[in-house]
């Protein structure tokens, strides 16, 4: 279920992510359905003011109106067109109707859209925008008993557009301030260049930051027009070899090599796997190998050739890729909620595999050719080459919080991170150090070493 909404006869309607439209029959005591014709999922609906049809907002589908007085055939029809070559311009998140003009708001993933319906059309009222950017994600909206609406910026500043007095202020912008709230950032990659690195911010966006210049870049030059100068949701980062950085973002099958020249972001390559089939995780390997883990499959991509091919088909969920001894790989595959399967492959071919009886959520390697598994139920375990396993979970301090990422520096130190907390692992003499997040809201979402010639940088 996504959302409630009563109607102005006091029904009360229910929008199901993957299954449409229902409405309760309070006498029957049970749901009436409405068949939905479309593959994009429903956020929310809003009931017209004037007349008895809905507006139904999608996730990249735009707005669709809903008669449930028609014929099941014509009950839902779309009343508007999309130019835009960005999806997230049709990703719908709110929807309110203003009292003023009638005109029909919504906030998406890219900003704010504004239409007016006339001869079974939604038109555009941009230029009733007054100014309101573009490329920025907002969220809720609520008119008031002055017919502004208020809109509410997701990791943006919020702002009220007021139509009596024909502007945009940001009243609510001190109160953002005073919260002193600032967007997370969900992934970090340094670049080749010294003190250049690869960030994105929750929620909006990829930028290239010089931490000693403090210059920020955000606009894509590229010349495959793939990225409408925004990849979109960021989850994973990891550096490549060559150059740059591989990007892979939610809900996409396709994964970017981003590289910069003189602080210019543009995309090197790019890799597309087959239909609705989405990366969980890769690695670049020595050979310019890129592995990539899909929910299903294994695949290799030869970066030299620009080809891709299935390595192995149906492995299950590959949640982790690492490098292991010489040219080694390793990976996690889950096979249930509570179970997982570690891989070694070699010279393309499968070594061994050892059924682990945890979510495995990171790996590891020593130098030594050992193996550590973080878990999701914050456990960590050491197996050897024999396949024998050890917990080592009481030997370093943790508290049962999940283990989201494990790395090794150039001392051979494991580094351990849950969600409020570092742990420094000496694996030779088991002692460990822990720093700490000093603040409850303060998350771990991310990190990565950096060996400078003075001191060791976690990120």
């Amino acid at each position: 279920m996504n959302s409630l909404y009563e109607d102005r006869e006091h029904r009360i309607w229910i929008t199901i992510w993957g299954g449409g439209i229902c409405r309760l029959n309070e006498d029957a005591d049970q749901f009436i359905y409405y068949p939905w014709p479309y593959k994009e999922g429903v956020m929310r609906m809003i009931q017209d003011k004037e007349h008895a049809y809905f507006w139904v907002g999608t996730w990249r589908g735009g707005i669709i109106k809903f008669n449930p007085s028609c014929k099941e055939e014509e009950m839902f029809t779309v009343p508007q067109q999309w130019n835009s070559g960005d999806e997230r311009d049709c990703a719908i998140l709110y929807m309110v109707q203003d009292d003023v003009k009638g005109y029909l708001w919504a906030t998406t993933v890219n900003g704010l859209l504004v239409y007016k319906y006339e001869n079974d059309a939604l038109i555009s009222v941009e230029q009733d925008l007054m100014g309101v950017k573009k490329n920025q994600m907002l969220d809720q909206l609520i008119k008031d008993r002055s017919g502004n609406i208020w809109v509410a910026g997701c990791n943006v500043p919020s702002f009220i557009v007021s139509f009596s007095k024909g502007i945009v202020t940001h009243t609510v912008q001190p109160v953002q301030q005073s919260s002193r709230h600032i967007a997370t950032f969900l992934a970090v990659c340094h670049d080749d260049e010294p003190n250049v690195f690869w960030l994105f911010q929750e929620r909006h966006r990829l930028y290239l930051y010089n931490l000693q210049t403090e210059q920020l870049e955000y606009n894509i030059h590229s010349s495959l027009q793939l990225t409408n100068n925004n990849l979109g949701a960021v989850f994973l980062m990891k550096k490549s070899r060559q150059r740059g950085c591989w990007v892979a973002c939610h809900d996409s099958e396709r994964i970017y090599l981003m590289q910069q020249e003189h602080m210019k972001m543009f995309v090197a390559d790019y890799v597309d796997l087959p239909e609705s089939s989405t990366p969980k995780s890769f690695y670049e390997d020595e050979d310019h190998v890129l592995w990539i883990g899909s929910e299903k499959d294994l695949y290799l991509y030869d970066m030299k050739s620009r080809t891709l091919k299935i390595m192995v088909k149906g492995i299950g969920l590959v949640t982790n890729i690492e490098k292991g001894e010489g040219n080694s790989v390793i990976l996690s595959v889950r096979k249930t909620t509570n179970e997982s399967v570690i891989y070694k492959f070699k010279n393309g071919r499968e070594v061994w595999k050892y059924d682990f009886k945890y979510d495995c959520t990171a790996i590891a390697t020593i130098e030594n050719s050992s193996i550590w598994l973080g878990t999701r139920q914050g456990q960590l375990f050491h197996l050897d080459n024999e396949g024998r396993i050890e917990e080592m979970t009481n030997t370093c301090g943790l508290n049962g919080d999940a283990i989201n990422g494990l790395l090794v520096d150039k001392y051979n130190h494991l580094w351990i991170q849950t969600k409020q907390k570092l742990i420094e692992l000496d694996v030779n003499s088991l002692s460990f150090g822990s720093y700490y997040a000093n603040e409850s809201a303060v998350r771990l979402f991310y990190f990565f070493l950096i060996h400078t010639p003075n001191c060791l940088q976690v990120i």
